[in-house]
């Protein structure tokens, strides 16, 4: 399975932490919890979360958008199963990993909210990149050198 850059930076990026070192992070709001909260935190595949794929227009919109746009907003993406086409989510890259026990299937976190309305009852969460809450993270659309000269 072909994985980009961002997932395989944040795989080893998490093996490095170890797992006393880990934040629990939403994937859909990027909202954060001390690890005595993580029980608020459910993690899920991709698979069953519909809810959070771009629609056929959210994806045209994206790609008539510059790259330096494209590269700061928050999407992942991945190489649909089976097809040369693109899946598009309104989920921030740096929070989607590989689970390696279930043939390579992606999965993430969500905290209770983003769970309760994405998955329990199908409407996109108030405060989610879903419905348009996406500050980007800058550091993406960022050259090396740019990166070293701001030390990001």
């Amino acid at each position: 399975m072909f994985i980009t850059k961002d997932v395989w930076l944040n795989r080893m990026y998490g093996k490095s932490l170890g797992a006393l070192k880990r934040l629990p992070a939403c994937a859909a709001c990027g909202i954060r919890a001390l690890p005595s909260d993580a029980s608020q935190y459910r993690k899920l595949g991709l698979k069953l979360l519909d809810i959070y794929k771009f629609s056929e227009n959210e994806k045209m919109q994206l790609l008539e958008k510059p790259i330096e746009y494209q590269k700061v907003k928050s999407v992942y993406k991945r190489k649909k199963h089976g097809s040369e086409e693109w899946e598009y989510f309104h989920l921030y890259p740096e929070l989607v990993e590989l689970n390696d026990q279930a043939d390579e299937e992606e999965e993430c976190e969500l905290c209770g909210p983003c769970w309760k309305d994405g998955v329990s009852d199908q409407k996109r969460p108030k405060y989610s990149i879903a419905n348009g809450v996406d500050n980007g993270v800058l550091h993406r659309g960022l050259s090396d050198q740019q990166r070293r000269h701001f030390g990001s």
